[in-house]
C-alpha cells in the first residue's frame, strides 16, 4: 500500500526513481497503433510506488500523442480511488479489475465517437478493450504475490507479459534503422532461458519476438531453448549454437534478404549477456551414482528435445506468418497498384481511397472482389478489375511461400528430433543393466567357486558381461566350460572370456554372439553406351550388430542416375549406421529427392539383418523383387511401391523373415529382372547351378541376365549367404 505520513517528510529513494522510469518507458511502449494499455496497467496493478508510477505514466502523455485529457483523468481517478480503498486495507484483485474494465470502455467510447472508418480503428477499438483488463491481471499476478493463489504457470505468464512490454519499449529506439527491441528480447530470452530453464526460454522468446517482427519470433523462440539445453554443458557451445541457429531461422523467414543489423544485434545480446550471466544464481541438483544417466545420453537427449521444440515453433509460426501486419499490407497493395497506374495518363481518382478499401477487404476477407468495389472506383479506375486480380494474386503466393517454407523447416527438424531419439533410445538399450541376470550368473560363479567382486550385466538385444575383479589363477573350470554354463543360464550364445588386467586389477568380459554370419558379393554391369553403371550396391553393419544391403537404381541410366543412386545410398547408410529409424531415414531421403529443382527419383531396396537375433527386414520402395533361396527352393518377394523422390511422402513396404544358416538372399536391379517385353526368371537357375558361395552366384546371375536382356540397362546383382 502507499501510505504516507501526514507532517513528516519522504524521501526519494532508489525505488521510487526506478519505478518512475518503469512507467514512463511502459506507458511510451505501443501494443499496436494508438493503444498505450501497459502504464495504466502497471498503475492498477501496482502496491508500492504508486505515486511515482501515476507520475511516470503522466510524464508519457506528453511524449506519445495519443490525446493528454482523457487519459490523464483515467489515471488520476484510478490512483485516488486506489489510495482511498487502501486506507483499510489491501485493494483486492476484484476492484482492480473493475477499475481496468472501465477505463478501457472510457478509452473505447472516445475511438467510436472518432468514427470507425478503416480496419486498423476496427484493431484499435478491440485491442483497447481487451489489452488494458488482461495485462492489469498479468502484472497483479506477480506483484501481488499471488503465487499461493494461482498455479505457477500463470506466474510465468506474468514475466512473459514484462517482457513483451520491455521489448516494446526498445522497439522505440533504433540504431541505422533497426530497432533495438530484438537485441533487448535476446537479452531478456537468455534470461529467461537461464534463470527457469530452455521451456520458459523458448516461450519468453516467442513472445519477445512477437514484439519485433515475424522473423524474429523464430530467432529468439530459437535462441532461448537452444541455450538453455546446452548452457549447462558448455556455456560457449550454447552461445555459439543459440547464435547460429536463431540467425538461420531469422533468415530463413526473412527470405534471406540482407540481415547485417539484426545479426549483429543478435550477437551483441550475446556478448551483453556474458557480464550479467555470471551475476545470476547457479541452480544445484543433487544427484546419487546410481540416478546418473550416461552423460551421451542426456546431451543427445537435450539435442533432440531441442530440435523437436524447433520443430512445434516452425510449425505454429507457419500458421501465422501470413498474417502481415496492416502497414505491410497496405504498401504491397500500393506497389501492385503503381504498376497499373504508371502506364495511365493520370485520372481523378484518389489512390489512397482505392488503396485503403483493399486493404480493408484482404486483412478482413483475404481476398479483394470487384464486386465490393464502390461504384465510384469502378468507374473512375479502368484497371480496377486487373489491379484486384494481381493484389489476389500476389497476396496468394506470398502465403503459399511463406507457409510451404516454414512448414517445410519445420519438418526437418522434427526429422532430426526422431533422429536423435533413436539414437539416444539405442545408446540407453545399450547401458540398461540387467540386475535380475547380473545376480543369477553371479550365482553360477560361485556354485563353481569362482570369487569376483562385482558382476554386471548391460544392455538389453545385446549383453555384456562384466566381472570385476575376478582372479583367473584362481579358477578350477575351463574357459571354454565357463562359457558353457553362463550361456545355458543367461539362455543367449556368449562369447570366450577376455580378461582385462590394469594395474593387477582383472576384469573379466563376455559379450552376445550373432547366431548369423554373412557372406556377401556384388557385381555390377552398365548399360550398353554407358559409362558407369547408374545402380549403387552398399554393404555395411552397424556397430549393433544390423547388417544391411542397399540397392539404389537412380532414374535413367549413366552419370546422373548414378548421382542420384549414390546420394541417396550415402544418406540412407549414415543414417541408419548412427542408429536412424529406417522408416524416418527413407523420408529424410524422399524429401532431399522432391525438393530438387529437377525432376529426380530413385529405387530404394533395403535389407537389414538382425545377426543377433536372425531377424531379416526388407524395406522395398519402388525396387525390383528380391529372392530368397531355402533348401533349394526359390521363393520371391516383391512389392508395388513407387520410386521415391516421386511423392511428397515415401510409400515402403516392409516385408519380415526369419533367416536360417543356409539361406541365400539375391537382390536385383529391373535391369537384370525385366527387359522391355518379357520378364527374366532366373528361379531355375538356382536349382540347376549348385552355387556354394555368394560370389559365384552372382556371378551366375548377372551372365544369365546379360545373355537374355543383352544390357538395355543398367545391371547389378547383390548376394548373401548366411551361415
Amino acid at each position: 500500500m502507499d501510505t504516507a505520513i501526514p507532517g513528516k517528510k519522504t524521501k526519494v529513494t532508489k525505488k521510487d526513481l526506478f519505478a518512475l522510469a518503469l512507467s514512463f518507458a511502459l506507458s511510451l511502449s505501443p501494443l499496436t497503433a494508438g493503444v498505450y494499455p501497459f502504464g495504466l496497467s502497471l498503475l492498477i496493478a501496482s502496491t508500492k510506488q504508486r505515486l511515482y508510477i501515476m507520475l511516470g505514466s503522466l510524464l508519457s502523455l506528453f511524449f506519445n500523442g495519443g490525446g493528454f485529457i482523457l487519459p490523464a483523468t483515467i489515471l488520476l481517478f484510478v490512483f485516488f480511488v486506489m489510495r482511498a480503498f487502501e486506507k483499510d486495507k489491501p485493494c483486492p484483485l476484484y476492484l482492480k479489475l473493475i477499475l481496468a474494465a472501465g477505463s478501457s470502455v472510457l478509452l473505447a467510447v472516445k475511438i467510436l465517437v472518432g468514427g470507425i472508418l478503416l480496419f486498423s480503428d476496427v484493431v484499435m477499438l478491440v485491442s483497447t478493450l481487451v489489452s488494458i483488463p488482461v495485462f492489469t491481471f498479468l502484472f497483479t499476478a506477480y506483484l501481488d504475490n499471488l503465487s499461493e493463489v494461482f498455479p505457477k504457470t500463470l506466474i510465468d505468464c506474468s514475466l512473459v507479459s514484462f517482457a513483451f512490454a520491455a521489448t516494446k519499449f526498445f522497439g522505440l529506439i533504433t540504431i541505422a534503422d533497426v530497432p533495438l527491441s530484438l537485441a533487448a528480447g535476446a537479452v531478456i530470452t537468455l534470461f529467461a532461458s537461464k534463470s527457469k530453464g530452455f521451456l520458459f526460454g523458448g516461450v519468453c522468446g516467442f513472445v519477445c519476438g512477437l514484439a519485433c517482427n515475424i522473423p524474429a519470433i523464430a530467432a529468439l523462440g530459437i535462441l532461448g531453448i537452444t541455450y538453455g539445453l546446452l548452457e549447462s554443458n558448455s556455456h560457449v557451445l550454447a552461445c555459439i549454437l543459440s547464435f547460429m541457429l536463431s540467425l538461420s531461422g531469422y533468415a530463413y523467414l526473412s527470405d534471406f534478404a540482407p540481415i547485417y543489423a539484426s545479426s549483429g544485434m543478435i550477437l551483441a545480446a550475446i556478448l551483453a549477456f556474458i557480464p550479467i550471466r555470471k551475476k545470476l544464481p547457479q541452480t544445484e541438483t543433487i544427484t546419487t551414482p546410481s540416478m546418473m544417466p550416461n552423460s551421451k545420453d542426456i546431451k543427445l537427449k537435450k539435442f533432440a528435445a531441442a530440435f523437436s521444440a524447433l520443430s512445434g515453433v516452425f510449425f505454429t509460426i507457419s500458421d501465422t506468418a501470413a498474417a502481415e501486419s496492416i502497414t505491410d499490407t497496405n504498401q504491397k497493395i500500393r506497389k501492385t497498384m503503381a504498376m497499373f497506374c504508371e502506364r495511365c495518363n493520370g485520372c481523378a481518382l484518389d489512390q489512397n481511397e482505392f488503396c485503403n478499401h483493399l486493404t480493408t477487404e484482404v486483412r478482413c476477407k483475404s481476398v479483394a472482389t470487384y464486386e465490393n468495389l464502390p461504384l465510384y472506383i469502378k468507374n473512375g479506375c479502368s484497371n480496377s478489375e486487373r489491379i484486384i486480380r494481381a493484389v489476389n494474386r500476389v497476396t496468394l503466393l506470398k502465403d503459399e511461400e511463406c507457409e510451404k517454407g516454414l512448414k517445410s523447416l519445420a519438418e526437418e527438424y522434427n526429422s532430426f528430433s526422431s533422429l536423435l531419439n533413436n539414437v539416444a533410445k539405442n545408446q540407453e538399450d545399450n547401458t540398461f543393466e540387467d540386475k535380475q541376470l547380473s545376480k543369477s550368473l553371479t550365482q553360477v560363479l560361485l556354485e563353481n567357486k569362482i570369487t569376483c567382486d562385482r558382476l554386471r550385466v548391460t544392455g538389453k538385444r545385446q549383453k555384456v558381461v562384466e566381472v570385476f575383479g575376478i582372479k583367473p589363477d584362481k579358477m578350477n573350470i575351463s574357459s571354454n566350460r565357463l562359457t558353457a554354463i553362463m550361456s545355458e543360464t543367461a539362455r543367449i550364445k556368449l562369447s570366450t572370456p577376455e580378461f582385462i588386467i590394469n594395474d593387477n586389477y582383472v576384469i573379466m568380459r563376455m559379450q552376445t554372439l550373432p547366431k548369423l554370419h554373412v557372406e556377401y558379393a556384388k557385381t555390377t554391369l552398365a548399360k550398353n553406351g554407358e559409362p558407369i553403371c547408374g545402380d549403387t550396391v552398399s554393404f555395411f553393419e552397424s556397430e549393433e550388430k544390423y547388417f544391411y544391403c542397399l540397392l539404389s537404381d537412380g532414374m535413367g541410366s549413366g552419370r546422373d542416375a548414378a548421382l542420384t543412386s549414390r546420394l541417396s545410398a550415402i544418406m540412407l547408410e549414415k543414417l541408419l549406421t548412427i542408429g536412424a529409424d529406417k522408416k524416418d531415414a527413407l523420408q529424410m531421403v524422399n524429401k532431399m529427392l522432391t525438393e530438387k529443382k529437377e525432376e529426380i527419383f530413385a529405387t530404394i531396396d533395403l535389407l537389414e539383418v538382425d545377426r543377433i537375433t536372425s531377424h531379416a527386414t526388407l524395406y522395398k520402395v519402388g525396387a525390383a523383387p528380391t529372392f530368397l533361396i531355402r533348401n533349394g527352393e526359390c521363393h520371391r518377394i516383391e512389392a508395388k511401391t513407387p520410386p521415391a523422390g516421386i511423392m511428397r511422402e515415401v510409400i515402403a513396404e516392409k516385408i519380415s523373415v526369419t533367416l536360417r544358416r543356409g539361406d541365400f538372399i539375391v537382390m536385383v536391379s529391373d535391369g537384370v529382372v525385366q527387359t522391355d517385353t518379357e520378364l527374366f526368371d532366373f528361379a531355375p537357375l538356382f536349382k540347376s547351378s549348385g552355387c556354394k558361395n555368394a560370389h559365384t552366384l552372382a556371378t551366375r546371375i548377372l551372365e544369365e541376365a546379360r545373355n537374355y536382356a543383352e544390357c538395355a540397362d543398367d545391371m547389378s546383382v547383390c548376394t548373401m549367404r548366411f551361415y
